[in-house]
């Protein structure tokens, strides 16, 4: 296995196609955490904080996620925030110490209806986990950075290194992929305005892969929209290849779409730049129906 292989070119090469491909997950949590940071996330809290925020995380299908500010170390008074994405509802507070981190806990899973609807822009630049969250995750994070502020933060793994740069809007569960210096500045600015970009969509996390395959093809077709259009989605898989699926929408989208995907198993590849290749899955919307 050659040490200069990277994943993401070789998706890039192969024409992998984004849609479907956004990591599950109903909650984010956002701890901010000085670097260096371990492979996996939960490894660097306390033995008892650890094991009693992964309950909490799997209770709530929330994805935990350390962050960072672009190019200066963390201080000493820490941010840590839960975000609904399907309410589009976040809360912050602070904490200096580990055991100040303990009112995390009950808000992992917290009614949301009094928080806010500030925006956060998430950029993974995990290098540890993979080399390629790293390489073309920090230029991105500095571009965001340079035209966002401090609506930006740099994020532990978010799922798919091989589609780096990735961004997460997590306030409504966004995930771009395939973002360049050059580019992402200018998705980030539409998805706020109220357009989601088909052509860097991986999908929105609090819908099942089928379901995200059809959003893209939804918005390439009646779209421009925002994130907050989509107000619903199910996906009932009929067999081990065949989804159904119906997404509720707002205007400009139809009120309802209703879909046949196919799950069709490509080539194995090298998933990670360290991995064994493995399958590859990718879905293909046979059939929809605007009602």
């Amino acid at each position: 296995m050659t040490t200069d292989f990277r994943c993401s070119a070789d998706s890039e090469a192969r024409s992998e196609d984004l849609a479907g491909s956004a990591s599950r997950a109903d909650r984010f949590v956002l701890v901010e955490f000085p670097t260096p940071w371990p492979k996996k996330a939960i490894e660097v809290f306390d033995d008892e904080l650890r094991v009693t925020l992964e309950e909490a995380a799997g209770l709530a299908n929330a994805k935990i996620l350390l962050i960072r500010r672009h190019g200066h170390r963390t201080g000493g008074v820490r941010r840590w925030a839960v975000v609904d994405a399907r309410a589009r509802r976040i809360t912050w507070d602070g904490w200096e110490a580990q055991s100040d981190l303990h009112p995390l806990i009950a808000t992992v899973g917290a009614d949301s209806a009094g928080w806010s609807d500030e925006p956060v822009v998430l950029v993974c630049t995990h290098a540890l986990h993979d080399t390629c969250c790293g390489v073309r995750g920090r230029p991105v994070a500095a571009a965001l950075t340079e035209s966002h502020g401090d609506l930006v933060w740099e994020a532990s793994h978010v799922g798919g290194h091989r589609f780096a740069g990735n961004a997460v809007l997590p306030l409504d569960g966004t995930y771009y992929g395939r973002l360049g210096a050059h580019d992402a500045s200018e998705v980030v600015a539409t998805h706020l305005a109220g357009r989601v970009s088909p052509d860097h969509l991986r999908g929105f996390s609090w819908m099942a892969p089928a379901a995200q395959a059809v959003a893209a093809d939804v918005l390439r077709r009646w779209g421009p929209a925002p994130a907050d259009a989509f107000t619903s989605a199910h996906a009932v898989q009929v067999s081990p290849s065949r989804w159904d699926v119906e997404i509720g929408g707002l205007h400009p989208l139809p009120a309802r779409v209703t879909a046949e995907v196919e799950v069709r198993t490509g080539p194995d590849a090298r998933l990670s730049c360290r991995a064994d290749p493995t399958p590859t899955e990718s879905f293909t919307v046979l059939r929809r129906e605007a009602h």
